[in-house]
């Protein structure tokens, strides 16, 4: 409210807890820029994460461009900050279809490296699923960006930080059941969109 007070770019929603997908998706249908991007509430980014990532999908028509990522383990009272060490160099700086960039699906969804160009997002009626509070949403959004997208982006400097608060995923996990789910609805969609095919399930499987 403060921020919105003095910029009248910045909006303040306040709405009833809907769950992680019910929020993304409010802010989707309220955006009004170019490119899209998520920052979740117990992360930053560095200052210029958008800059660089805006003139990198102007500069090649992106559609996606995703940027790596620096883990910060807060578990057990300390902090453990390490850069991902992705290996796929000769993504960098180049524009990808989906066959080409699926080796992101073994790793951590990590939308939120990520900046959509909007009216891809609005074509195509991509949303996060809303199950009640964060149940692994971002991995059927994460499928469903890469797959539509037309031209992918990708670059190895790590603007985002992503802050864990436990040890393993498996103990932030109160129900067993939702990653099943999101699996199943994953491969569900793959198949009824013609995605159901190599190297795409290859990487997820992996994952």
């Amino acid at each position: 409210d403060e921020y919105a007070a003095k910029d009248s770019r910045v909006v303040a929603v306040h709405q009833k807890n809907g769950g992680y997908g019910r929020a993304v998706n409010h802010g989707i249908e309220l955006a009004k820029g170019e490119y899209i991007g998520i920052v979740e509430p117990d992360d930053w980014i560095e200052p210029e994460m958008y800059e660089v990532l805006y003139h990198k999908a102007v500069r090649d028509s992106l559609d996606v461009i995703k940027s790596n990522f620096t883990t910060h383990n807060v578990a057990n009272g300390f902090l453990l900050s390490l850069p991902n060490k992705w290996p796929e160099a000769p993504l960098e700086d180049k524009v990808l279809t989906v066959d080409e960039s699926a080796v992101f699906f073994y790793y951590h969804p990590s939308i939120w490296t990520c900046i959509y160009r909007r009216s891809f997002i609005e074509f195509h009626k991509i949303r996060m699923v809303e199950s009640k509070g964060a149940g692994w949403q971002d991995n059927p959004f994460q499928i469903q960006t890469l797959c539509l997208a037309g031209r992918i982006g990708f670059t190895r400097r790590a603007f985002y930080n992503y802050r864990v608060f436990t040890s393993s995923p498996s103990d932030a996990l109160k129900n067993w059941r939702i990653p099943f789910e999101r699996t199943k609805e994953i491969h569900t969609w793959l198949k009824a969109n013609g995605f159901d095919r190599a190297p795409i399930k290859s990487w997820l499987g992996l994952r």
